[in-house]
């Protein structure tokens, strides 16, 4: 395949995905922190990272699993399976930058103590 064909495609499904996680934040998350809903976990002593890695293989083992055999569950194809793992993939992303960019406050501000 050639790689404007590739792109392409690309464009398409990163398209598609900006949609869905656009209409799951409207429906999953409060306007003032649209990670809302992922964060939570943390009141069971899970770190948002962590839940997202979990979301992220349940979609790819859910993938795998149905590669070779018809899915009971006819409303989700092996399509919407794969974008969910890239929007998954965004927020872990996201988070784990928001994550660095909080140890990097806290370490500044240790220093600034320690002056």
């Amino acid at each position: 395949m050639e790689i404007n064909k590739v792109l392409e495609i690309q464009k398409q499904i990163f398209k598609e995905a900006t949609q869905i996680i656009t209409d799951k934040s409207h429906d999953y998350s409060s306007s003032d922190d649209a990670l809302a809903n992922l964060k939570s976990c943390k009141a069971l002593g899970i770190e948002p990272s962590d839940g997202v890695l979990i979301r992220i293989m349940d979609k790819l083992g859910r993938f795998a699993n149905l590669r070779n055999k018809k899915a009971k569950v006819q409303s989700e194809k092996n399509r919407d399976t794969i974008i969910d793992a890239i929007n998954y993939l965004v927020l872990l992303y996201i988070l784990e930058e928001e994550k660095q960019s909080r140890l990097e406050k806290m370490k500044n501000e240790m220093s600034k103590l320690w002056r």
